[in-house]
């Protein structure tokens, strides 16, 4: 009896699905944002089945508003357009008569005026490590406005069957809100020259023509992805004549490259390519590229602003104010297995071989580079400020923490037209509006200003508020400090500077390390060297230079320069010697 009870449920049960409607569509790869501009966006997915494929969508969960595709896929892409710019809109996906995701999702439309942002950029990123997972999670939790990936996505070869479990599935969260452009990568090629990569991603082809290599703007900056997978090996010539045509005719104020192999690195695995860097740097050069980003080798490089093949402008590090170079970052930490790092050519400003993300905040004058370490802490960090023409110039300005406050010291030049300067702090680089000082600091032409209201551990921006002879002011400069943090490895000023006798080269350590200390005339000689003899601890530290070369003998009078050199990095300062 139990045996026929049993038969007869299994019948029914085989009836009733056979009355059932075919099997819903299952979504193979969960929806992403492409294409963003202020009025318009597109939405892509993939299932399981041939169907039909819409999305609904609007300014609030209500959404109200829907846009469908042409025919059947299994890859869907769906472009909505007449949107407003700047706004949140909510979408959800309807595949056939199936629901596939429940409205909660969102992305925003990108600003037609000059609105700060921010994006992330890294690259190498892996083959779903824990690492490149880890590092995913951070990156969602930056909350940036897009993302920049610097080549080599998908590991070994760049497999079509790869893409979902090691890209798709890893960034889902992210980039069902904010989109991501990438360049190609030595990896990415193997597989048919890179077609699967081409076949899963959607770039701007407007100016150029393809996926390869393309550009598109957001806010103020203009960005170009190009084509740079073989080392020693110049790029394609009809793509450097495009990158050249597309460089010369934008207007916005900041202009940013991305591609793999780089040309300025550590030393590392990879290291750096002449070739490459003949091809390209002319270019930038000429067109005022403001920033590279570059992946290939699995760890992170910062350079000092480089024009004509060398550094310039080192005395400024961190913070630079219309730096007369294009600084280069190498950002590959993003989830393959590390590079170890080796030597440091002359132009390198930082390196640390770690899992990262670089953050860059950009304003109307400032762009501020932050790289982030998988836990969140700040592995290194760095602003740039380009400023009008006025009749006030700063010739230094920096920040050095102190248990007491954030102490800050700037100069201006000679001819400036300075009456005094006002203080402004701000806890992000978008907002730096909190005016320190009562009334304007006078004096000059050096001039200093502790923030004794900073609270111990956290990062503050500051900003000068330049005064002129008319009572004019004008907002200028930027440097950032932490009260009592971590020192940053950092120059410090030569006391006195100019100096007609002895001087005092100070700089900070952020960790225990064997220092030197190299001076070098304006021809790149070296004329003194110093080669501390025991290891220093962090902190301040200061070396005596009477001003005499290696004889002994006395210099002659002019410009010189000071390398302190740690065993993780160096940084450069100015000496003027006068008679």
């Amino acid at each position: 009896m139990k045996v026929r009870h049993i038969a007869a449920i299994v019948g029914i049960a085989l009836s009733l699905a056979a009355a059932r409607p075919a099997t819903a569509v299952n979504l193979l790869r969960y929806p992403s944002v492409w294409l963003q501009t202020p009025t318009s966006i597109t939405i892509a997915w993939q299932t399981d089945a041939n169907t039909t494929g819409k999305v609904l969508y609007g300014l609030t969960p209500a959404l109200g508003s829907e846009t469908a595709h042409a025919g059947t896929a299994t890859r869907h892409a769906v472009g909505l357009s007449g949107l407003t710019p700047s706004s949140k809109y909510y979408y959800r996906i309807i595949t056939g008569t199936d629901t596939l995701t429940d409205g909660s999702d969102s992305f925003r439309t990108a600003p037609a005026t000059n609105e700060p942002f921010r994006f992330v950029a890294f690259g190498d990123i892996g083959r779903a490590t824990p690492e490149q997972i880890q590092l995913a999670a951070r990156i969602d939790s930056l909350n940036a406005d897009l993302g920049i990936l610097t080549g080599d996505i998908i590991y070994e070869g760049g497999e079509a069957a790869n893409f979902t479990p090691q890209y798709f599935d890893i960034y889902r969260k992210t980039i069902a809100r904010i989109p991501f452009y990438s360049c190609l990568g030595n990896h990415d090629v193997v597989t048919a020259n890179g077609q699967p990569y081409l076949d899963a991603f959607y770039f701007p082809t407007a100016n150029s023509g393809t996926e390869r290599y393309y550009s598109f703007d957001y806010s103020n900056a203009h960005f170009a992805s190009i084509e740079v997978t073989l080392e020693n090996v110049a790029p394609n010539s009809a793509m450097l004549a495009w990158l050249s045509s597309d460089l010369a005719a934008t207007n916005k104020q900041w202009k940013i490259v991305f591609f793999h192999v780089p040309m300025y690195s550590n030393l590392g695995a990879h290291g750096d390519d002449a070739t490459i860097a003949a091809a390209l740097g002319p270019i930038f050069d000429k067109y005022g590229v403001d920033l590279v980003l570059q992946g290939h080798n699995h760890y992170y490089t910062r350079t000092y602003p480089i024009a004509a093949g060398a550094p310039v402008d080192q005395v400024q590090e961190p913070d630079y104010q219309n730096p007369k170079g294009t600084i280069y970052i190498v950002t590959g930490g993003g989830g393959r297995a590390l590079y170890a790092l080796a030597g440091s050519p002359v132009y390198e400003a930082y390196s640390l071989s770690a899992f990262h993300v670089t953050a860059v905040d950009v304003t109307a004058n400032t762009l501020g580079v932050q790289a982030i370490a998988r836990d969140g802490s700040v592995i290194d960090a760095m602003t740039l400020t380009k400023d009008s023409p006025t009749a006030v110039a700063i010739v230094e300005f920096f920040a050095d923490s102190r248990p007491e406050g954030v102490h800050l010291e700037w100069r201006v030049s000679a001819e400036s037209d300075a009456a005094g300067f006002h203080v402004y702090r701000g806890s992000t680089l978008a907002d730096i509006s909190t005016r320190l000082t009562t009334s304007p600091l006078s004096g000059g032409p050096e001039y200093s200003y502790t923030d004794e209201t900073a609270e111990p551990g956290r990062r503050y921006y500051y900003a000068l508020g330049a005064i002129d002879a008319q009572g004019h002011e004008e907002r200028m400069g930027l440097v950032s400090g932490i009260r009592g943090g971590p020192y940053r490895f950092a120059a410090m000023r030569t006391r006195p500077n100019p100096s007609d006798g002895s001087a005092e080269i100070g700089y900070t350590l952020d960790r225990t390390s064997d220092v030197r200390v190299s001076i070098y005339d304006v021809a790149g000689r070296i004329v003194r060297a110093f080669k501390l003899q025991a290891a220093l601890g962090p902190g301040p530290h200061t070396v005596p230079w009477d001003g005499t070369d290696r004889t002994g003998r006395p210099v002659p009078a002019g410009q010189y320069f000071a390398r302190i050199q740690s065993e993780h990095r160096s940084v450069w300062t100015k000496i003027l010697r006068v008679r």
